[in-house]
């Protein structure tokens, strides 16, 4: 009866244990052929040149509200606070592969009297003391055994790389 219970305790806990499954990226859809025709490129033409928009409009004021609205476009200031945000969530779940390193540095003095010393108000000189201390400790470091830290980062790296395609 014992025997059996640890082993159904042991089993119980190795089930919680499974590692993340190993990705497999699905096969894009490729056309089997490209279309052909006088309206694409041929493969001897050259790349189109890129043109800026200040190539194209030549008007001065015509630029200077393009960039205006370049500049405020809400759309654009979202979409730039959302790579801004997805970077640094990865960057915190890449910190928690490392461990925390805490150090501290303490100075106490204190004086005291002579008075306080011997019990008489006689006598002059005073008695200082210093008293110094330094730490360095380790704190919130997580053994990453069954990779669920690593898996974290992974996830994490991917969702700044789809933000920042998009």
């Amino acid at each position: 009866m014992n025997r059996s219970l640890t082993a159904l305790l042991c089993a119980s806990l190795l089930a919680g244990c499974t590692l993340e499954p190993k990705y497999v990226a699905p096969r894009p859809a490729i056309a089997s052929g490209w279309p052909v025709g006088d309206a694409y490129l041929k493969s001897s033409e050259a790349v189109l040149p890129r043109v800026s928009y200040r190539d194209i409009f030549r008007d001065p004021r015509l630029q200077a509200l393009i960039e205006r609205a370049l500049a405020n476009n809400q759309d654009l200031q979202v979409a730039l606070a959302n790579v801004a945000a997805a970077r640094a969530q990865y960057r915190v779940e890449r910190s928690a592969l490392l461990p925390e390193v805490d150090a501290s540095a303490k100075v106490t003095t204190g004086e005291t009297s002579s008075a306080t010393r011997s019990g008489s108000s006689s006598g002059s000189g005073n008695g200082r003391t210093e008293t110094y201390s330094a730490g360095i400790g380790m704190s919130a470091f997580e053994i990453d055994l069954f990779g669920r830290v690593r898996s974290l980062t992974k996830a994490a790296l991917q969702e700044y790389l789809g933000t920042e395609a998009a």
